[in-house]
Order: structure tokens, then sequence, then C-alpha cells
């Protein structure tokens, strides 16, 4: 029998994940580093028109992140990119759902409720991409 971690060891031989891994890394590293000097220059100086530009810049590395994911989908194969689209769309419809359920809980007098979009997306896509793996396995 098969176990996860045999599957998983196999995954990381693939170019695919091997570009996405490299991406990952790479844009994670730089995102934490733009984001503690884009908080610091914003919090410590009057930046006057630089304040938006400075304030974007650590959302350059989710862009790329974003480009490196979709370029990691060109190289699966059909089945693995299936498995990949329908993890990222049940999140986005969960995303979805859950953002105008809070919305409109807000509308209703509800007090306002702090959410995080990027972390259920995250989680959403993650505990997906486990149920699809175990679904066709």
């Amino acid at each position: 029998m098969k176990c996860l971690s045999d599957d998983f060891k196999n995954g990381l031989k693939e170019p695919w994940m091997k570009l996405y891994l490299r991406g990952c890394a790479i844009s994670m590293g730089l995102y934490i580093i733009l984001l503690l000097a884009s908080v610091t220059l914003l919090r410590n100086r009057d930046l006057g028109i630089w304040q938006i530009p400075v304030g974007l810049i650590p959302a350059v590395p989710i862009a790329y992140l974003v480009w490196i994911y979709k370029q990691s989908l060109g190289l699966m194969d059909e089945f693995t990119r299936h498995i990949h689209i329908c993890a990222i769309l049940f999140a986005a419809a969960l995303t979805t759902v859950v953002s105008v359920f809070i919305s409109f809980f807000e509308n209703a007098g509800l007090p306002p409720f702090t959410f995080h979009v990027w972390t259920l997306m995250c989680l959403s896509w993650g505990l997906a991409l486990v149920y699809n793996y175990y679904k066709y396995r």
C-alpha cells in the first residue's frame, strides 16, 4: 500500500513542483523583507507622495507567486492540473461565500468582523488538495 509520504517524495521530483517550490521560497523571502521594510518606512517617515507606492511594494512578490503558480500549472499533467484547479475553484467559491455572508451580517447590524481573506483562501485550497488527493487515490 502506498503511503502519502512516498507520493510526496516522488512529487518533489516533478519539474512543476521544483519550479513552484523555488518560486515560493523566493517570493516569500522577498515578501517578508519588503513587508518589514515597508512597514518600518511607513511608521517612521513622512513619505509624502511615496506613501502609496511604498505601501504597495510587498504586493509585488505575491503577484510573482501567482505567476509562478500559473507557470507550474502549465507543466503539470492533465490529472494533476485537474486536481489543482478543482481545489483552487473550491477555495475561491468558499472565500466568496464567507465574504458575502460576513458583509450581509454587518449590513444587518452586527459589529464588523475581522476577516483574513488570504488565510481562508490558502487554508481551504490546501484542504481541498488533500481531499482531492484522497478522492482520486
